[in-house]
């Protein structure tokens, strides 16, 4: 495959995703949730990206079980790194707002966690959320900024201050997560503090290297790896995007299987949620069939596997069938490992407040969005 065609799929699947809403399985009629992460990605939250990136699974299902169950996309923002540039004001989009959270977890990825110190302008970080993403217009729409780091936030004549005016204006709540450390100064608090009062949201602090909570005891971890393995077998790709698709899905398994056994565990909850599971036939033929009885258009052999290419289509409609049905079959067992359905009883928890914050990236997020979300 060369990199001019690697290059075409990769811009139109932004493109897709940045103008498409987030379904993925969820009432049409469910309220909008849109999140938006904004990273402080300088020196001095080193290990930032680290504790969010493997937090994002857990938080796509903690999201999944809110009540009343929302339509919900999320973005990434990055701030306070030389390599976003200085025209910039050091801030760069990493991910349009999307419910497409293998492309987020492919971008997450491709950070790279190394240490760049960088100057902090948060309200140009801020100002590029508000203005630079594709938020809902849908009115009754919870629209949210999480924005975490530390440092001064008054640089630049008190941009933040007008930045917040915005986001108000927009209807849009910023959380502060104000990441503590060496050095870390009451009075840099004060600002971050600010910042929440200002767009009528809340302000917390957290520690780097604090995980979401661990209940892998509760699963037979190696069966889930096994089932995970059968059920990528599964997918067969088609289209101009389903192989780039394909290969998110399978690296979102391989990096969740190279973090903590917990990150992995939630990466394999969410692909049996609504959320993923029958959900995919814009680039899966197994969907697509389960979805509409029938086989993709095939005009262009290139976008299929080269397994597929030259076979007449009744072959490939029966062995797309046989897929359907082993799938159908792994589906089933891996309800059966999480028949405890753990995330549901860490959920209430949450609801209960029986689990605290803990200083914790991801118990911060979703202690806030309880509270906000009606």
């Amino acid at each position: 495959m060369n990199k001019l065609f690697v290059f075409t799929i990769y811009f139109l699947s932004f493109v897709l995703d940045v103008t498409a809403g987030g379904k993925k399985g969820n009432d049409a009629k469910a309220k909008k949730l849109d999140i938006v992460f904004c990273l402080d990605l300088s020196g001095s939250t080193n290990g930032l990206i680290t504790d969010v990136r493997e937090s994002l699974w857990h938080i796509v299902n903690q999201v999944n079980l809110l009540d009343p169950v929302p339509d919900f996309r999320i973005g990434l923002v990055g701030f306070s790194r030389p390599s976003f540039k200085l025209e910039n004001a050091y801030v760069k989009v990493l991910c349009d707002l999307t419910s497409d959270f293998n492309q987020l977890s492919h971008e997450f990825y491709k950070l790279r966690p190394s240490v760049e110190q960088g100057d902090q302008y948060v309200g140009a970080a801020i100002n590029i959320c508000v203005t630079k993403l594709n938020w809902t217009e849908d009115k009754g729409a919870t629209k949210i900024i999480y924005i975490v780091g530390n440092g001064t936030v008054g640089t630049n004549n008190n941009e933040y201050i007008k930045s917040c005016q915005l986001a108000v204006e927009h209807n849009i709540i910023v959380n502060a997560i104000y990441v503590m450390g060496k050095g870390n100064k009451a009075r840099e608090m004060i600002g971050w503090y600010r910042i929440a009062n200002l767009t009528n949201g809340f302000a917390s602090e957290i520690a780097i290297g604090k995980k979401s909570p661990k209940y892998s005891k509760q699963v037979d971890f190696a069966a889930l790896t096994q089932a995970s393995r059968e059920l990528n077998k599964t997918y067969i790709y088609h289209g101009i995007l389903g192989y780039l698709k394909y290969i998110y899905n399978v690296e979102a398994d391989s990096m969740s299987l190279n973090g903590s056994p917990t990150v992995f565990i939630e990466r394999a909850y969410y692909k049996n949620t609504n959320l993923y599971k029958w959900s995919n036939s814009k680039w899966d033929m197994v969907d697509y069939l389960k979805s509409t009885g029938m086989l993709p258009a095939m005009d262009d052999t290139l976008n299929i596997p080269d397994s597929l290419r030259n076979i007449p289509t009744e072959e490939i409609y029966n062995l797309v069938q046989d897929q359907k049905i082993k799938r159908q079959v792994i589906i089933k067992k891996i309800e059966n490992i999480f028949k405890e359905n753990y995330p549901l009883q860490i959920h209430k928890q949450y609801v209960s407040g029986e689990l605290k914050e803990e200083n914790s990236f991801s118990g911060n997020v979703l202690i806030m969005l309880l509270k906000e979300w009606k």
